[in-house]
């Protein structure tokens, strides 16, 4: 038969999106996808370092948002060079940005008559 030990009762973190302004965040991993419109798409898994608080974001592959995904990895303080192919893969990802720490100015906006949290910018995270 079967048996398990549960686990101790954890505090519930909120699902309310975080108030507009700057935030530590860790990130926690990313998969890929491809709009309707056939542009590839990663969508970053952040985690708030204080609160435990989670907010997904999708950065475009694209020329208008590549600035979006250039600031990403600076802020990571991954070796980026203008004008240079980068591959951004699963492998990448693993690699280069899980686990790292970056601070993102966020924005609360409405989709669905939901409010959810939407990431502006990145930047190198602020000290703890």
């Amino acid at each position: 038969m079967p048996s398990i030990v549960l686990p101790e009762d954890k505090e519930q973190v909120s699902r309310e999106p975080l108030a507009e302004g700057k935030y530590n965040f860790e990130i926690l991993g990313a998969e890929f996808g491809q709009s309707q419109g056939g542009t590839d798409f990663m969508e970053l898994a952040l985690r708030e370092v204080n609160e435990s608080r989670r907010i997904w974001t999708k950065l475009y592959f694209s020329p208008a948002a590549g600035w979006k995904i250039k600031s990403l990895l600076k802020a990571a303080e991954c070796e980026v060079t203008a004008g240079e192919k980068m591959d951004i893969n699963d492998e990448y990802v693993t690699s280069n940005l899980v686990g790292k720490k970056v601070s993102c100015d966020v924005e609360v906006e409405e989709y669905n008559n939901k409010q959810r949290n939407t990431v502006k910018r990145f930047s190198v995270a602020e000290p703890f």
